[in-house]
């Protein structure tokens, strides 16, 4: 915990407004930092639209260590904003080896076909790593709805800074 604090105190120290954490793994902890600067995660924005949504949520990673995290992040969201979503967990067990291969067809068509076995009509699905941002055209393509974190928190993350005042936040 302390050397994330530090991590993110130091990027705040270059006069940063807005500091984000793009680890969702240490993410909780880094959205705890506090400095002259506001903190965020990079998979927020997508977990807020994830528990919103009025849908079954289905959570998909590639590796396990994700699931806790990230079912923690869901929580948190749904908390906050005052809903009881129904999720559930997915891990596609044999993409990571592609995605370390650097096979990224490989990875992305495990996690479609994974995510096409799995999901609940009506649903949405939460790519819970970075790294599986490719898989949403393809589900898309399919028919699912399928939120990553990329693209959702820049957005947030541009929007928070354009939304703070001068000085602290």
């Amino acid at each position: 915990m302390a050397r994330i604090n530090e991590a993110m105190l130091d990027a705040g120290a270059t006069g940063a407004r807005v500091v984000v954490c793009t680890c969702s793994t240490i993410g909780g902890a880094a959205e705890d930092a506090r400095g002259a600067f506001r903190a965020t995660r990079i998979d927020r924005a997508m977990a807020d639209k994830a528990v919103t949504v009025g849908r079954p949520v289905l959570m998909v990673a590639a590796l396990e260590s994700t699931l806790a995290p990230t079912m923690a992040l869901l929580g948190s969201s749904a908390r906050r904003l005052g809903v009881t979503p129904e999720i559930a967990a997915l891990v596609v067990k044999d993409a990571w080896a592609h995605f370390l291969a650097g096979d990224m067809p490989g990875y992305v068509n495990a996690i479609v076909a994974a995510v096409r076995k799995a999901q609940a009509p009506g649903g949405i699905v939460v790519l819970a790593q970075a790294s599986m941002a490719p898989a949403a055209g393809p589900l898309a393509k399919l028919g699912v709805t399928a939120l990553s974190s990329p693209r959702l928190g820049v957005e947030q993350a541009v929007a928070l800074h354009g939304s703070l005042s001068q000085g602290f936040p």
